[in-house]
């Protein structure tokens, strides 16, 4: 179909004085045959329409002036507006081009003029035209719902279909957010449809979805604002804490985080979710960069990503189809390099934290009496043990510490006790051992396992005066790690002659008992904490690793790991706060390199952020879109279970024809 339109307009630009003609073509049925046996005819299968090409033939009077129309139609974006021929029906484009036809010589009034002449080829996504926009739009805050009549006007020859919705999240006092978001259909003399479009929004998120059934679902922030601001726009505390705004800068580090939570029930679509931001400053680590799907984030995944200063954008992969969707920053825990000990060595034991530790005795090529204490920045000598040995147990800080048992050229039942100054006796242990696990300090402590020439599965319990039973280990072994006190305690790894565990056992100040195993079998490892929350690292496992696993009570989880693999190591801590020093790499039995190396282990990731938009992307299955008939007005309205206002609104409709 060939026509000489009375409006033409292409993305904004209206030619109408300049077009010739306007060539339709496509948009008729696609069909194919199916032989049916046992007929002599056979049956004719819709299969869909072709796809429209819109041809615009234009001429102008300057070679200017149809560069101009040739670049603009060039530079047209996806799903812009064409009107080929009237100023109520559109057509979206998918891709446009346009280039230059042979000039054109006409007579006019007498005169020759030439035309420079060009032609412009639209091909869009659907073969019919859609009608003007109705619907409704607000700029500001609305009570919900919000009901609107749409009224079809002349003969539609498809049924109305959804062409825009924008919707502003918001937080009401005593309502809460914008929750079970949801448009409602009820044609005329029909029943009411409903299409539930999000669960539960943010604050200034924006929820869009387009005339494909397409959803983009964002949030975005210039920290304008204040902390409390943002920590409200994403649900309070559990997603956003920990974090400060400063000269319009979000500052994360230490143990904050600031995760986005997009609710379903929408699937996400194929295109991958993902995080613009620009970063100011990245501190020696930055916080992790995670994803889940569970709304407590206990099923964070970090996504691995290089990070610069400047304008990032990071993709976050495999979440296709999933309804409720986490993205964002949280602490990053991780070892860093600490100062070195004076005295490098192997089988020493010690307790503490990062900013508080101590180390004992140990072996160099002979047994150590050595004490060193840390206080945060540097060691310093302490009081020698009376008693030099290695493969011993202990636990403390550097006021307040205990070690027990080893081997002196016998194994050793002796305790020793540290008053921030020097070591005095203490009660020695029923069972003598090396190679044994503990902690505590010198008023309460524990032990347990270790070889007394053969495997033991003993544990004591120590009063600050006296040792006593607490009870066996479920398994009996040696080179294990353990912390805790007399009534909370945690034994991890260690090796009974043949293999090698990554067993855990806690005990509750009677009797003890299996949990979930660590993720990797070793022994030689150092550790810490008790049956809620503990840390170990290190270790061999034939030859030093560098794993770091952290248990919460019920599970282990994956640390950082060391800076360097090491085996025969120390260390004190809680899963968020631990440290360790010395060791031996590699090599068996004492040969290798004696370590004097010290690692601290934290929230130690650090990122000021001056921006940041997350987005994720959506999609309703078309055949969930309620339509209606071409006769019928029909009630349009949004609602909200939650808050009773939407920020922003604009939802529209548009009828349809074939031309």
């Amino acid at each position: 179909m060939t026509m000489k339109p009375p409006y033409c307009e292409i993305n904004g630009l209206v030619c109408t004085d300049v077009v010739s003609s306007v060539d339709i073509r496509g948009g008729d049925l696609k069909s194919s045959e199916q032989a049916i046996p046992g007929r002599r005819t056979g049956d004719i299968l819709d299969a869909g329409r072709n796809p429209r090409t819109i041809q615009v033939n234009a001429r102008f009077l300057t070679e200017e002036d149809l560069d101009d129309f040739i670049a603009h139609v060039n530079s047209a974006p996806e799903d812009c507006e064409a009107y080929p021929f009237r100023d109520d029906r559109c057509a979206y484009i998918k891709k446009a081009h346009a280039q230059v036809s042979d000039p054109e010589v006409a007579t006019i009034e007498g005169e020759e003029t030439t035309f420079f002449r060009g032609k412009a080829m639209l091909h869009t996504r659907e073969p019919w035209m859609y009608g003007i926009e109705k619907g409704v739009r607000y700029e500001s805050p609305q009570a919900l719902p919000i009901t609107t009549s749409l009224e079809h006007e002349g003969t539609v020859e498809k049924l109305a279909a959804l062409d825009k919705l924008c919707a502003r999240g918001q937080y009401k006092y005593g309502l809460g957010y914008v929750e079970d978001l949801k448009l409602t259909f009820t044609p005329t003399g029909g029943s009411a449809r409903d299409i539930l479009l999000c669960s539960k929004m943010m604050t200034d998120d924006i929820f869009e979805v387009d005339r494909f059934g397409d959803v983009e679902h964002s949030y975005e922030n210039d920290f304008d604002c204040t902390f409390s601001k943002l920590q409200s726009d994403l649900h309070s505390a559990t997603y956003c804490a920990y974090c400060s705004i400063t000269d319009e800068k979000l500052t994360i580090s230490g143990e904050g985080r600031c995760v986005f939570p997009f609710y379903g029930p929408l699937p996400l679509s194929a295109e991958r979710p993902y995080l613009d931001f620009d970063v100011v400053s990245i501190g020696e680590y930055a916080p992790k960069i995670v994803a889940g799907v569970l709304s407590d984030l206990s099923d964070l995944t970090e996504i691995v990503t290089d990070l610069h200063i400047g304008t990032n954008r990071v993709h976050i992969p495999g979440y296709e189809g999933q309804r409720d969707f986490f993205m964002g920053f949280i602490e990053r825990r991780c070892w860093v390099s600490g100062p070195n000990l004076a005295t490098a060595r192997v089988y020493l034991t010690g307790g503490g934290d990062s900013g508080n530790a101590i180390c004992m005795g140990g072996y160099t090529g002979g047994n150590v009496a050595v004490t060193e204490e840390f206080n945060g920045t540097a060691w310093s000598a302490g009081g020698n043990l009376a008693t030099a040995r290695r493969m011993l147990a202990g636990g403390g800080d550097a006021g307040n510490a205990i070690c027990m048992g080893g081997l002196t050229t016998v194994v050793s039942a002796v305790t020793e006790e540290y008053n921030g100054t020097s070591w005095g006796a203490g009660g020695n242990l029923a069972t003598a051992r090396r190679e044994l696990a503990g902690g505590g300090n010198a008023g309460n402590a524990i032990c347990m396992g270790g070889d007394t020439g053969a495997m033991s599965a003993v544990a004591e319990k120590y009063n600050g005066t006296s040792w006593s039973s607490a009870g066996n280990l479920t398994l009996a072994r040696e080179a294990l790690a353990g912390g805790g006190i007399s009534s909370s305690a945690v034994a991890m790894g260690g090796y009974d002659g043949s293999f090698q565990y990554p067993t855990a056992e806690i005990y509750d100040g009677t009797s003890w008992s299996q949990v979930s195993p660590m993720a990797v079998a070793r022994s030689y490892l150092a550790g810490d904490g008790d049956q809620f929350t503990a840390i170990c690292m290190g270790g061999v496992v034939w030859q030093p690793v560098a794993t770091t696993e952290t248990f919460d009570g019920t599970s282990w989880s994956t640390g950082g790991n060391l800076i360097t693999a090491r085996y025969g190591l120390t260390g004190g801590g809680m899963s968020y706060d631990a440290i360790c020093m010395g060791g031996i790499i590699p090599g068996n039995g004492l040969e290798g390199t004696l370590m004097n190396n010290t690692e601290t282990y934290g929230r130690n990731g650090s990122i000021v952020l001056e921006s940041i938009k997350a987005v994720v992307q959506r999609y309703i299955d078309p055949d969930t879109i309620p339509t209606v008939d071409p006769e019928d007005t029909f009630e349009l309205k949004i609602d909200s279970d939650g808050a009773e206002e939407l920020a922003y609104l604009e939802l529209y409709f548009r009828d349809a024809w074939w031309f």
